[in-house]
């Protein structure tokens, strides 16, 4: 259910290419391509979709909590394409998304993250302008861009067992993931938001 009805947004308003994966792929239900008034484009979109109204139970004042295991967060963020999230409550017919290579991650305890979803963030005509501009290819140099400042300059660390900052000692990192689809790799970075202290891994 989830799948056709995301097939529709894609189909009748976007005017966009949907190609579900009717083999077995680890995470990925659906490729969507970019197409304009005359032919598609060859920008691809991968899709993830869950369906159901246990999805949409868990809240806070942000949005909808959206669990899963590292190993689709490994997966997801490794993956040569952007890959986004689509929740659909099929007795509300409520459909939000997110980028999950442009989100923050909550990496929680036993293997397990987790993202929010902005109420907001409907998966229908709305989202066509972010999904392109999610698709298009970017490089490290806007990464650092991003940032507003040379953090590549700085040594390579390990990231993932750091539970506070070694500049200042407090618990406020915060983690974001890049990918530079012109090399083919993904940056993992950190940020302190007491001290500005940063950190980064390939």
């Amino acid at each position: 259910m989830g799948v056709g009805h995301v097939q529709t947004i894609v189909d009748r308003d976007l005017g966009w290419v949907f190609r579900e994966q009717t083999t077995d792929d680890y995470g990925i239900d659906a490729h969507i391509e970019i197409a304009d008034d005359t032919s598609p484009k060859g920008i691809l979109i991968a899709v993830q979709i869950k369906s159901g109204k246990s999805y949409f139970e868990e809240q806070n004042h942000e949005g909808v909590v959206f669990r899963f295991d590292s190993k689709h967060a490994d997966y997801w963020l490794n993956h040569s394409l952007p890959v986004i999230i689509v929740l659909f409550n099929p007795e509300t017919q409520k459909c939000i998304w997110e980028n999950l290579q442009q989100c923050e991650i909550d990496f929680t305890s036993n293997n397990r993250c987790k993202i929010v979803i902005p109420f907001d963030k409907d998966f229908d005509t709305t989202a066509k302008v972010y999904l392109k501009e999610d698709a298009d290819k970017f490089s490290v140099e806007d990464i650092v861009n991003n940032y507003n400042q040379a953090i590549f300059d700085d040594e390579s660390v390990d990231i993932f067992p750091l539970k506070a900052c070694p500049s200042c000692g407090k618990d406020t990192l915060d983690n974001q993931a890049f990918t530079d689809y012109e090399h083919d790799e993904i940056y993992y970075v950190i940020k302190c938001s007491t001290c500005n202290w940063s950190g980064w891994t390939q």
